[in-house]
């Protein structure tokens, strides 16, 4: 924001996108559209199932060099818009289908609040494309005394601050076709806290939570998959798979094509989308629209808007 006084005019503000010349984008969900994550970070316990622990909105960008119509870079950008979690927890992006020697490792970038980090935001212990946005949302993000953000309406909005855009450019251009698109798989992990009595000493990095039926990464397998089918899970990476769901296959994270309006502190998912059960329990194949603010309590609801 503009500051100090004007003897004459006006500031005015204006949105403009600086594109590289000579390249392309291509969006996902959409140009000014993004996806929603958010989970519940209690797993293996369902406890108070408000799914709003960590509440992230992002967005993936193919860029395309236009002369070649090949991607050179792949860019995921995107913002913390609740923290309702007594837990710290990390947030990363592990992106199915592409393996590291892909990526050019050296030219890689992450910024924060449009601050750019010294380190490489590539995870080096994983064998996956994995990219940690941050370690600890809870330490980087929440800037006063409130605990929660944006789920309690006895905390200011202003309790939080936490923006990303991750660069992650190609060794080699490829071909659309061979890129991985859509959501990816994104996922929170403990940062080195004690996580209750369910699981105790600080497990630290290697405990995931992702979105129903994507396992654990090469750095979670081991911790993670000790808590399959503990207190409400029901995960199993026997044939046939299952992982991050209880028995009536609830997930505790979820991924939704829009910005949500996420359930408040303490209420469960359920009570705040009374359609989301029966999603659940088909398959996905009736009550798709379930997660649509028309279909809320909204008083039991916070609002993407406010």
């Amino acid at each position: 924001a503009a500051t100090g006084a004007s003897t004459e005019g006006e500031v005015e503000d204006h949105r403009f996108t600086i594109s590289d010349p000579g390249v392309g984008y291509i969006y996902y969900p959409g140009e000014n559209e993004f996806y929603t994550f958010a989970a519940e970070d209690t797993w293996p316990d369902t406890f108070d199932y408000d799914v709003n622990d960590v509440v992230m909105i992002y967005r993936n960008t193919l860029v395309v060099d236009s002369a070649s119509t090949k991607v050179i870079r792949l860019d995921i950008n995107g913002q913390l818009t609740a923290y309702g979690a007594g837990y710290h927890n990390g947030f990363a992006v592990h992106v199915p289908g592409l393996n590291k020697s892909d990526i050019d490792a050296q030219r890689t970038l992450l910024t924060k609040n449009a601050v750019p980090q010294i380190d490489s935001p590539l995870e080096s212990a994983a064998s996956e494309v994995v990219v940690i946005v941050s370690s600890d949302l809870r330490s980087e993000s929440i800037l006063g005394e409130c605990l929660y953000h944006r789920v309690d309406p006895s905390c200011p909005n202003e309790t939080s601050k936490f923006s990303f855009h991750a660069y992650l450019p190609l060794l080699t251009p490829s071909a659309q076709a061979s890129i991985p698109t859509g959501a990816f798989d994104p996922f929170i992990f403990a940062a080195d806290q004690h996580r209750g009595s369910i699981i105790g000493a600080s497990p630290g990095r290697p405990l995931e939570i992702h979105t129903a039926d994507f396992p654990p990464t090469s750095v979670g397998e081991a911790i993670s998959s000790s808590y399959y089918s503990t207190e409400d899970d029901d995960s199993s990476d026997i044939e046939p798979t299952k992982y991050y769901k209880t028995q009536a296959n609830m997930p505790w994270a979820i991924i939704l094509p829009v910005q949500w309006d996420h359930p408040s502190e303490y209420i469960d998912i359920s009570d705040a989308y009374p359609d989301f059960p029966a999603w659940v329990i088909s398959g996905g194949a009736t009550n798709e629209d379930w997660y649509l603010s028309v279909n809320a309590d909204a008083t039991k609801t916070w609002t993407v808007a406010d």
